[in-house]
């Protein structure tokens, strides 16, 4: 069946994470039925676009809604002068490109709107949930509450990425019938790019490195990894932390991330720890290849994105005892777990591996293919496809 997936960041130039994930979908059902991206646009994309990625279209738009929270009798007024030509430009787009299923992604507002425009042309309507928006489901409003509620029982079919988000959807909201589709990554792409040279824009790096992916948020678990060298440094002054996502000194850095970077330049590895900012994947990947292991800290997570990245690579991968790595990765060889929150345990594992690199590279070997067994990109677009049918054979749209 062939998908409209619905997101609402760029697709172009994807980061990583939920943007990884949608273009590694799309590219795996170029081959078969095909697949078209819709991207929900800023603000200031008010008119129609698209753009082709290989086989697969991308269109993109801003979608309005009723209710703004700023101004709310000018954003009524703005939606309902705006909404028609919106709603029969998508509804134009479904038929001439022969969509046969919607494919939405994380919990919004918008999402009303391609709901109702499945009931509208008769086709199903599936969501993905990718891990913060269940597991922080509580902290959310209590209008936006009833309407993810709402909307999580009128979709035709629910997937989670790990059985972590699927567990915490249970707990949530009980009746809604989920199933668990892990992402895929397409491991031929990712061991190509990263074989292409660095950008002679980057600082040259250390010799002997770990690195860590992911915007400076509480979750991530950074200022573990930092207080870890702090912790190392006496003992291998050798090793460089390698930081990679949002600045730590950006204008737009929240009060954690000041605190990441204070902790960073204030401590006894000062000089060993290296915050890069945001890369692209082709400077993401070929970084991940030369490093010694991928470090995960985090609090939570669903499924991290980068961490199949790593695998694909062969890196071996240190990361926090939470429930997803646990449940998907506890005696894996190459995945090695850390107590959460420590430190302290987590510089002791590194020490461990470094002190045998050639079982550490082993390792990460064998956590290449066990990634490339049950995480492929082609296994992820099968089990999609089998939820696409189960969702236009239930009967309800």
């Amino acid at each position: 069946m062939k998908p409209l997936i619905v997101y609402h960041l760029m697709y172009e130039n994807p980061t990583g994470g939920i943007n990884a994930m949608v273009e590694t979908l799309a590219s795996s059902m170029a081959n078969g039925p095909g697949a078209v991206l819709f991207r929900v646009g800023r603000w200031n994309e008010a008119e129609w676009g698209s753009s082709k990625h290989g086989k697969n279209s991308c269109y993109f738009k801003r979608i309005r809604m009723p209710w703004d929270s700023s101004r709310y009798i000018r954003g009524f007024f703005g939606w309902l002068w705006e909404f028609p030509q919106t709603w029969w430009q998508l509804v134009r787009m479904i038929r001439n490109e022969k969509i046969e299923v919607i494919h939405l992604h994380s919990l919004h507002d918008h999402q009303l709107v391609f709901w109702l425009l499945s009931r509208y042309v008769g086709i199903p309507c599936v969501i993905t949930l990718h891990g913060s928006e269940i597991l922080k489901f509580s902290q959310r409003s209590d209008k936006t509450k009833r309407l993810n509620n709402w909307l999580l029982h009128k979709v035709d079919g629910v997937a989670c990425v790990s059985e972590q988000v699927l567990q915490a959807l249970n707990h949530e909201i009980p009746d809604i019938k989920a199933s668990s589709i892990y992402n895929g990554i397409d491991i031929e792409t990712v061991q190509d790019v990263s074989r292409k040279p660095l950008a002679s824009s980057l600082p040259s790096l250390p010799a002997n490195y770990f690195v860590l992916v992911g915007h400076i948020f509480a979750v991530k678990g950074h200022d573990i990894a930092v207080s870890a060298w702090h912790e190392l440094v006496d003992t291998r002054a050798d090793l460089h932390l390698i930081i990679i996502g949002q600045k730590a000194g950006d204008k737009e850095a929240g009060e954690f991330a000041r605190e990441v970077l204070s902790l960073a330049k204030n401590g006894k590895a000062s000089s060993n720890i290296h915050f890069l900012g945001i890369q692209p994947q082709e400077v993401l990947l070929p970084i991940i290849k030369d490093a010694h292991a991928l470090i995960i800290p985090s609090r939570s997570e669903g499924l991290p994105y980068v961490l199949l990245e790593g695998g694909a690579l062969n890196k071996p991968v240190i990361a926090s005892a939470i429930p997803p790595f646990i449940n998907q990765f506890n005696g894996v060889e190459g995945c090695y777990l850390f107590t959460k929150d420590d430190h302290i345990s987590l510089s002791d594992i590194i020490l461990q591996v470094m002190a045998r690199p050639e079982k550490l590279q082993h390792s990460g070997k064998e956590l290449g293919k066990f990634i490339q067994r049950d995480f492929s990109s082609q296994k992820m677009a099968n089990n999609y496809q089998k939820l696409y049918f189960q969702s236009a054979n239930s009967g309800s749209t």
